[in-house]
């Protein structure tokens, strides 16, 4: 359950995107929205949808409709529908969350992170609808211009990996 209290957590521990898992409108009707803007005052945490695939595509589209008017109403910053999986995230939603600039820049003095792919010869990427195709091999992984895994051999660095801290989400929207 969303409560100020848990926002106030969250916001210490620098936290800036919550996904709230919902089903039904009365889900979204039954959270403070007022209490929970307010308790992010300071660091506007950015909350993002989560709805079942499971659920058929008219009620799916209502459930977005209704999350829009109510964040919309009450001021609370959102992202406007469920992010999609297997494709790269939007810059508008990087921007938004506080990822962007810190992460996923082609900027003089960004860091270069990817992974490289081997697609199955008779495939043409270009036709696909996927951004991370189920059928293709992970051949290359680096990070920060380091090499973490080749071929599936993985080159264990310890200490490589460090938090990224979110300072002030939506900044830059």
């Amino acid at each position: 359950m969303i409560t100020p209290e848990l926002i106030r957590r969250l916001k210490r521990s620098k936290i800036p995107a919550v996904f709230i898992e919902f089903s039904s409108v009365e889900d979204l009707r039954n959270i403070a929205w007022g209490w929970v803007k307010e308790a992010s005052y300071g660091y506007p945490l950015v909350f993002c949808p989560l709805i079942s695939t499971e659920i058929d595509k008219r009620k799916r589209d209502r459930l977005v409709n209704s999350w829009q008017e109510i964040l919309s109403d009450q001021g609370v910053p959102h992202i406007q529908s469920p992010i999609s999986t297997k494709k790269p995230m939007p810059l508008q939603i990087l921007k938004k969350i506080g990822i962007f600039p810190l992460k996923g820049n082609f900027m003089v003095g960004g860091e270069i992170s990817y992974n490289l792919y081997e697609s199955p010869a008779s495939e043409i990427v270009a036709h696909c609808q996927s951004f991370l195709y189920d059928n293709h091999m992970l051949i290359l992984t680096v990070n920060k211009g380091k090499v973490l895994m080749s071929n599936g051999r993985c080159f264990f660095q310890p200490g490589i990996g460090e938090e990224l801290i979110i300072k002030n989400p939506g900044y830059l929207t």
